[in-house]
């Protein structure tokens, strides 16, 4: 197929988001049907997540890893920025955004287990897709999970780093 490594790991990469824009408008559209609160629906898009979560470990960990000197010094700057972001992300949220755009409407929607249309938040008549990939851990009481560097948090900046990674 492709011989460019840059190419193919490009290809790859835009397959998985991809796969993730499928999977929360699956869970957008189960949600306007009222399955929020159904297990098939919230298991289903953590599985993608959890499955895009490990192929972008084994990108940084397995692919990156036999370069120059300069490169696996990239790699170990990246892997602090990763770390500090899980130290970060472990924190409890305080920022307004996160609090009440990313964090109370997906719990709204959680305890209602629908999609409906929120008066005082604009954007709840349609949804962000990201949203719909927090609702299932809101919904589980982990609010700490939307925080860490799960692939829709960084999967741009992981794209980026990892091309930067292998270009040294």
């Amino acid at each position: 197929m492709l011989r460019d490594p840059f190419s193919l790991l490009l290809y790859r990469l835009c397959l998985l988001g991809c796969l993730l824009g499928l999977a929360a408008t699956f869970y957008l559209v189960s949600g306007w049907a009222g399955y929020v609160g159904s297990l098939v629906p919230n298991v289903a898009l953590a599985g993608v997540l959890v499955f895009a979560a490990a192929y972008f470990l084994y990108i940084f960990f397995v692919l990156l890893l036999d370069k120059s000197w300069l490169g696996f010094l990239l790699w170990f700057l990246i892997l602090l920025v990763l770390a500090m972001e899980i130290v970060l992300g472990l924190v409890p949220p305080t920022a307004r955004d996160e609090l009440t755009h990313h964090l109370a409407v997906p719990k709204l929607y959680a305890s209602a287990g629908k999609i409906y249309e929120i008066p005082f938040d604009s954007p709840s008549y349609y949804p962000m897709l990201l949203d719909m990939l927090f609702t299932p851990w809101v919904k589980w009481r982990s609010d700490f999970a939307p925080k860490l560097p799960w692939p829709f948090r960084f999967s741009h900046r992981t794209v980026a780093l990892c091309l930067f990674g292998l270009s040294a």
